[in-house]
């Protein structure tokens, strides 16, 4: 079994980023890029920065700024009453082809959905390729990845609504699908999954339209090769 990516933690992205490099997770393959590290400590206006440098900006709704996060400050989102997401417009650096794939966030809820879902990060649907973080009703989160060949899942975890700090991993690559929680390996799931590339933009907090996440996200970063 594949050595599990690491998670693409913030204190040395950010140092790399002020050199103007990017650095990679390791056990990453070489010539692999991250496509998007969204920070979020803005404090004001309405947009999600994006420090890979490929210009996959955000457009924030209803999302309150600020509050302490795992580095620096995070985005706070109020769930179905406040309608809170942020939009990421479809880039040809957001659709890894048939690539590795490696998502990684880190959450603080004290909630868990009653119906539905919370999205956390999505890019397709159901009815598309796609990929996405979800965390459901029984408190475990889900990684799927739905490509030109199967769709695949990992799922697993407990209590996440216990209002502390958790960084979520979820990795494709050609032969497996995992879950990575806090460091530890939860769940693997082998098979392949095929291409994955469709004109969606990535949703961060909601579908929209539904399964609207109530919490905190911080340090959000994708990553392909």
């Amino acid at each position: 079994m594949p050595r599990s990516i690491r998670s693409l933690v913030a204190a040395p992205i950010l140092g790399a980023a002020v050199l103007g490099v990017v650095a990679l997770a390791p056990g990453v393959a070489a010539g692999s890029t991250v496509s998007a590290l969204w920070h979020m400590n803005e404090t004001s206006g309405t947009v999600m920065a994006d420090s890979s440098g490929n210009g996959n900006n955000g457009t924030l709704h209803n999302v309150t700024l600020g509050a302490a996060g795992k580095s620096g400050k995070s985005y706070t989102f109020g769930g179905a009453t406040a309608k809170s997401y942020v939009e990421v417009p479809n880039a040809a650096s957001l659709n890894p082809g048939a690539a590795n794939v490696d998502i990684s966030l880190w959450l603080r809820t004290f909630s868990l959905p009653t119906s539905g879902d919370f999205d956390l990060v999505r890019k397709g649907t159901f009815q598309s390729t796609e990929y996405k973080i979800e965390l459901l009703q029984s408190g475990a989160i889900t990684c799927v990845f739905r490509g030109s060949s199967a769709n695949r899942n990992a799922t697993g975890g407990s209590g996440l609504n216990n209002g502390a700090w958790h960084h979520i991993e979820c990795i494709k690559t050609a032969s497996q699908v995992q879950l990575v929680i806090d460091g530890a390996v939860v769940k693997t799931s082998t098979g392949t999954v095929g291409s994955i590339s469709n004109t969606f933009a990535v949703e961060i907090g909601a579908y929209p339209g539904s399964d609207w996440y109530k919490g905190k996200l911080d340090e959000i970063s994708i990553a392909f090769g």
